[in-house]
């Protein structure tokens, strides 16, 4: 099974790829800020599961909620539907999903996103 983690530089994404190695899940795919477009895509073109964890909780400009969740989730999805919407997805949202600010307008529009998917695909979604 090859598994992507997106934001795996990150705490949770950090503790996931430890807890993976340790039940010797070898393939893996980790992507992060650095991770180029291209090797993004070939990663998730290849996924049979994503654990969908980047995004942007603390921005200088609150405008880059939108742009760093929402948008980063649906290019996501937008990737596993044209590789043929195969990979089960799993997002990281928030608790302030169900808020009227920038931040919880942001994380529902992922999750809407992330469910579209397994609406269009037909792949299991959570």
């Amino acid at each position: 099974m090859r598994i992507v983690i997106t934001g795996a530089d990150g705490f949770i994404g950090t503790n996931l790829r430890m807890r993976l190695a340790e039940l010797r899940h070898a393939d893996v795919a980790c992507i992060t800020l650095e991770t180029p477009a291209g090797a993004v895509h070939a990663a998730l073109a290849q996924a049979d599961f994503v654990f969908h964890l980047a995004g942007v909780n603390r921005p200088q400009d609150p405008a880059e909620f939108a742009a760093g969740n929402a948008g980063l989730t649906q290019d996501v999805c937008a990737a596993l539907a044209a590789a043929g919407g195969r990979a089960t997805v799993v997002l990281a949202s928030s608790t302030q999903a169900m808020q009227d600010n920038p931040y919880g307008r942001s994380k529902l529009a992922a999750e809407e996103a992330v469910r579209a998917y397994g609406a269009a695909t037909g792949a299991a979604v959570n």
